[in-house]
């Protein structure tokens, strides 16, 4: 579970990081972390056309299992590749709702 937490507070280091360096702010490292909790309503509720909506939900579904399966077996690589990923797919996902700006 360490090593999990650890690889998430990286990809967040190094989102602030590279934000830091080309805009100046911390926006970078906020928008994944909006993207998880706001995004995902945003983009279940948004009239997205039916293909776009399914994918979506097939796909924080599939993130959703991912990361429920890789918390499991959080004691392998294996696993704790597969948590880091749910996450990270969860995040883009929902920076597709955010970016409906509703």
């Amino acid at each position: 579970m360490k090593r999990i937490a650890l690889a998430l507070v990286a990809l967040l280091a190094a989102l602030a990081a590279v934000s830091l360096v080309t805009q100046g702010t911390l926006w970078l490292a906020l928008v994944p972390l909006l993207g998880a909790t706001i995004g995902v309503p945003m983009g279940l509720l948004y009239p997205f056309p039916l293909l776009t909506k399914l994918t979506l939900i097939g796909g924080l579904a599939a993130s959703a299992v991912t990361i429920v399966w890789g918390l499991r077996h959080h004691t392998q690589l294996r696993g704790q590749i597969f948590a880091v990923a749910g996450v990270v797919c969860w995040c883009l996902f929902g920076l597709l709702g955010l970016g409906t700006g509703t």
